[in-house]
């Protein structure tokens, strides 16, 4: 079996750094690289409101959105103080979720921790599980 890397069409090593976004805009790589974004419509909309055409066309994946996405229209929203704003709030909100501590989760603790996860139902459309053998 070869390695992922190995395989260049199902794997992007590099980071969104490379796309040279602008310094206005930094926030958007962290934000799509955790799947926080896709629990709120505020974050959805961050990635939405750049292009639907190509969000669309990504099938709504923040990280492909980045690297597909016409330029100039990232740096339109570079130029959009009230997007910038949007993605500022989000991204703090992001840390503040979490940076928080587990006690936090209603009763979840080191001690009584819970771990729940289904490959069968996946996270998001935009994360690829194969989950052969299920059916």
């Amino acid at each position: 079996m070869k390695p992922v890397a190995e395989y260049p069409h199902c794997y992007f090593s590099g980071k969104l750094a490379q796309l040279n976004l602008p310094e206005e805009l930094r926030y958007l790589e962290p934000i799509s690289e955790n799947f926080f974004w896709s629990w709120h419509k505020e974050g959805i909309e961050i990635f939405r409101s750049i292009d639907p055409i190509t969000w669309e066309s990504v099938e709504h994946n923040p990280r492909r959105l980045l690297r597909q996405v016409d330029e100039f229209l990232l740096w339109q929203k570079a130029c959009d103080i009230d997007y910038i704003e949007r993605v500022k709030r989000f991204y703090d909100k992001q840390q503040a979720y979490l940076s928080s501590s587990p006690a936090s989760y209603q009763g979840i603790t080191t001690e009584n921790p819970v771990a729940y996860f289904c490959a069968e139902y996946g996270i998001h459309s935009s994360l690829p599980l194969y989950s052969g053998g299920l059916g």
